[in-house]
């Protein structure tokens, strides 16, 4: 990366201040199959609760190739990727032609303040409806769907518990009012190889709260250490300097939550979306108490239907609404991918540009004016699907990304 940033801004330049009391937390109502409704703020399956926390799981139909010539369906028939693993941040792809020569369904990240209302349906499907009436029909794909227990926390702070298969319809919305709300994630500031990430943070890609712990040893000592008693954790040796909000120091080992086996640390933060930092990239992390102000509902109502200009190789620019890499159509919608180890998920709100560097890298101009250059997963790299421009009363246009040279999105407003 040219430069190292940090991530974390004033909230009011990004999104604005509204004039909502959810402080940022995710409130709604649930409908019950059997006719009951419950209003509160709401946690999912113990994990998010927040409107920049991220909605995951799997399209349930891949991108109509019947709005496009022929020959445009051909040629995107005749390049789909084969099976891909990633493998310590590096994309190993098997044998193209195992691809299948068909377009499958893409995974799908959303921000919560996107989502207008959810409508499970049959097994894991589920009706996403978001802010602007756009509607993602999905099918699985992550624990978000399908299992999920959603907890409501109601106004007299009693908190109530209901399971999906339950629901009829979920209804996200600001409170009237002021409202109990659950405790806040860990928050802090994440010093990585890519630079310094301020946000919200879960530790080995589990623990989100002051109450849980960090386990080890100490002296070959087992000992349990409160998040909510820590100041700071950096990577040591074969282990992790733990400093107390004291003052007094650690050194722990022995498990997962300290050594080389952690999963990985995740911030959520409103500048960069979501970034998940494996061990490797790790330095340090200190935490503090969350800013007062937090995105809020209102400050997504403006997302709507992804628009912008694409400029091919040849010097033409196609403006109109986009489809970018054959999947993403909304500007609630995330981009993957991976720089200096760090795995980026990025809103398209967020992103002002791309630029294709070469077929493995491409730059990403952000609207904070930031820039980071991401590889290693589709959106950035020659295994894109390519970008649809569409325009009312004429024929879509496709460029496949070899042909991209650059991609400016519109903002929200």
């Amino acid at each position: 990366m040219g430069r190292k940033i940090l991530l974390g801004l004033a909230l009011a330049g990004l999104l604005g201040v509204a004039a909502a009391e959810d402080n940022g937390r995710i409130y709604g109502t649930v409908v019950l199959r059997d006719g009951g409704e419950v209003t509160g703020a709401l946690r999912w399956d113990d994990e998010e609760l927040l409107w920049l926390h991220h909605f995951n799981g799997n399209k349930a139909a891949a991108f109509d190739l019947n709005e496009l010539a022929a020959r445009d369906r051909e040629l995107i028939l005749a390049n789909q990727p084969g099976p891909q693993i990633e493998i310590d941040g590096h994309l190993v792809e098997l044998a193209r032609w195992l691809g299948g020569g068909e377009l499958r369904p893409q995974f799908f990240g959303l921000e919560f303040g996107a989502i207008a209302a959810l409508e499970p349906g049959r097994g894991d499907q589920v009706k996403i409806t978001l802010r602007d009436g756009s509607v993602i029909e999905a099918d699985g794909g992550s624990n978000d769907i399908g299992s999920p227990d959603i907890q409501v926390m109601v106004g007299d702070g009693s908190v109530q518990t209901t399971d999906w298969d339950d629901i009829e319809r979920i209804a996200f919305s600001a409170p009237a009012t002021p409202a109990p709300e659950f405790p806040p994630h860990l928050y802090g500031r994440v010093r990585t190889d890519a630079g310094d990430f301020e946000g919200f943070v879960e530790w080995d890609q589990d623990e989100r709260r002051a109450s849980e712990r960090l386990d080890g040893e100490v002296d070959g000592i087992d000992e349990e250490i409160e998040f909510g008693s820590i100041r700071s954790i950096a990577k040591e040796g074969d282990g992790s300097r733990v400093t107390l909000t004291d003052g007094e120091q650690k050194l722990v080992t022995g498990t997962n939550d300290v050594n080389s086996e952690n999963r990985g640390i995740v911030v959520t933060g409103p500048a960069f979306g979501q970034v998940e930092i494996p061990w490797t990239a790790f330095q340090e992390v200190t935490f503090f108490s969350p800013p007062a102000e937090l995105p809020r509902y209102a400050d997504f109502a403006e997302l709507k239907v992804l628009s912008g200009s694409v400029t091919g190789r040849d010097g033409r620019r196609h403006a109109g609404a986009l489809v970018f890499d054959l999947d993403q159509f909304h500007q609630g919608e995330c981009l993957e991918g991976r720089g200096n180890g760090v795995l980026y998920r990025i809103p398209l709100r967020l992103i002002a540009a791309l630029e294709p560097i070469d077929a493995r890298h491409t730059r990403v101009e952000l609207v904070t004016g930031a820039a980071l250059v991401l590889g290693v997963r589709n959106d950035v790299t020659e295994d894109n699907g390519g970008v649809v421009v569409r325009n009312p009363g004429r024929e879509p246009a496709y460029l496949p990304w070899r042909e991209v040279k650059t991609i400016e999105f519109n903002p929200p407003r």
